[in-house]
C-alpha cells in the first residue's frame, strides 16, 4: 500500500496505458515489419551479390555508418521519450488530484 502513496494514481494510470499502447502497437505493426525487414535484409544480399558482386559490396560498405547513426539517434530518442512520458505522467496526476473521479 505504501507504493500507492508515494505514486499518484495519474502517473499509475498513465503508465499503464502508455505500455498497453507501446504493446499494442508492437503486435500490431512491430511483428509484421520485423518479419518484412528480416526477410528483405536477408534476401536482399543474396540477390544482388549474384548479379553484381561489385556493386552489393559497395552498396553493403555503408551499412556501419548507418548502424553508428542508428544507435546515437536511438539513445536521443529514448531519452526525449522517457522525459515525454514523464510530463504527460505529472500532467495526468495532477488533473487526476484536482478533478477526482
Amino acid at each position: 500500500m505504501s507504493y500507492f502513496d508515494r505514486n499518484p494514481m495519474g502517473r499509475l494510470v498513465t503508465r499503464v496505458t502508455t505500455d498497453v499502447d507501446a504493446l499494442n502497437d508492437l503486435f500490431a505493426a512491430g511483428v509484421v515489419t520485423m518479419i518484412n525487414d528480416s526477410f528483405s535484409s536477408r534476401s536482399w544480399p543474396a540477390c544482388s551479390s549474384r548479379s553484381n558482386r561489385r556493386l552489393a559490396l559497395d552498396t553493403l560498405a555503408v551499412l556501419p555508418g548507418i548502424l553508428i547513426v542508428t544507435m546515437i539517434f536511438r539513445k536521443f530518442v529514448r531519452d526525449a521519450n522517457r522525459r515525454i512520458r514523464t510530463a504527460i505522467a505529472r500532467i495526468n496526476a495532477f488533473l487526476r488530484n484536482t478533478f477526482p473521479v
